[in-house]
């Protein structure tokens, strides 16, 4: 009787998980900085409520439309539920289909393997340098080094021969144009106006309507309650 000895992975350094941390943690403090900075200037409750139902909506199309339903075949939709999948699947700007399809079955023939387009392993060497190249090449590096039809027809034939998969496939360049032009034209119908369009507030708001706007942002009042501080600490009168 033959015994199969299975050896666990080593853990993770600390070096290494306070990298992915760090790259987890700090983009989305930025941006959650910068919508308390822009509140009521340039964001508001239109943006937040545009950006999360396209978040979904896109990220559904990715991970269940291109992932699941393209890559693994786990599922056949209807068409109506196939046809929104691949939309937006699209507008995440990710990829065509067949292209992103093929390339994450690729990954999984030869996961951090000789011929994974994208492993932060393979190839790299050890330490936290050669950690950090892997992470760049995993994360955006590979786009501009791995030929994206090179496995369309080993891999993605029947991908090829769908008739509405092509489609969304040959019109990926649309549906990326369109992913800019939905929220734009969303924030005109909601607001009426041009301005509304581009920042999802309207511009046609009187100039006292605009200066409370502006004052009633978190930087304002932050700003405001400084410089109360500041005229208190010097023995001056206190405004507003």
């Amino acid at each position: 009787m033959t015994t199969e000895t299975i050896t666990m992975p080593t853990r993770t350094g600390w070096g290494q998980k306070s990298i992915m941390l760090a790259l987890t943690i700090i983009p989305f403090a930025g941006f959650l900085a910068a919508v308390v900075l822009l509140w009521n200037l340039a964001v508001n409750w239109t943006d937040l409520i545009l950006l999360a139902v396209l978040y979904v909506l896109c990220g559904f199309g990715i991970t269940v439309g291109f992932h699941r339903m393209l890559t693994h075949q786990a599922f056949e939709a209807v068409p109506p539920l196939k046809f929104l999948l691949l939309m937006f699947g699209s507008m995440a700007i990710q990829g065509s289909a067949i292209t992103w399809a093929v390339d994450h079955r690729q990954h999984h023939a030869h996961s951090d393997k000789e011929g994974d387009p994208h492993s932060p392993h393979h190839g790299f060497a050890g330490g936290i340098g050669g950690q950090l190249r892997g992470l760049l090449h995993a994360h955006m590096g590979w786009m501009f080094v791995h030929p994206p039809a090179e496995s369309r027809d080993r891999l993605g034939r029947d991908l090829v021969d769908d008739p509405m998969i092509s489609f969304f496939d040959r019109t990926f360049l649309f549906w990326s144009v369109m992913s800019f032009l939905v929220p734009f034209g969303l924030g005109y119908a909601l607001t009426g106006s041009w301005g509304g369009a581009f920042s999802n507030r309207p511009r046609s708001l009187p100039p006292p309507a605009r200066e409370h706007a502006s004052s009633t942002s978190p930087l304002a009042r932050s700003m405001t309650r400084c410089a109360r501080w500041w005229r208190e600490s010097r023995g001056g009168p206190t405004r507003g």
